[in-house]
């Protein structure tokens, strides 16, 4: 239960920020709003872990797959954030909720999954 809870909270701050970032966009650049982002969320990160006894069981066994998707998806939320001023709320949406269409298709394209209809449902 946990999980899905997690899933939905952070979805819910990323609508937050989907909606902050128009109005300091004109103040602060695309950086500044990530670094600011990032200096806000750390210590409430270190927080929960401590809180939670998570440590040293978070390390990555294969931290040079972690590092390559971890700048992917740094690229795609700069390119992402810094689209938000350009366009209306709603369609920025629309855009981050293809994700999922394209995980499903990269699945099955480079890494041959099968993919059935709860999944496609899903």
């Amino acid at each position: 239960m946990a999980a899905p809870a997690s899933i939905v909270f952070g979805m819910m701050v990323l609508a937050f920020s989907d909606n902050f970032i128009g109005h300091v966009a004109d103040r602060m650049s695309v950086w500044q709003y990530h670094a600011l982002r990032s200096a806000m969320v750390l210590p409430v990160i270190a927080l929960v872990m401590m809180v939670v006894g998570l440590g040293r069981s978070l390390w990555p066994t294969r931290p040079g797959a972690v590092l390559l998707r971890s700048a992917f998806t740094i690229a795609s939320l700069m390119l992402y954030f810094a689209a938000i001023p350009a366009v209306s709320v709603s369609l920025a949406a629309a855009g981050l909720f293809t994700s999922p269409i394209f995980v499903t298709l990269i699945s099955v394209v480079v890494f041959g999954e099968r993919i059935g209809p709860r999944r496609v449902m899903g």
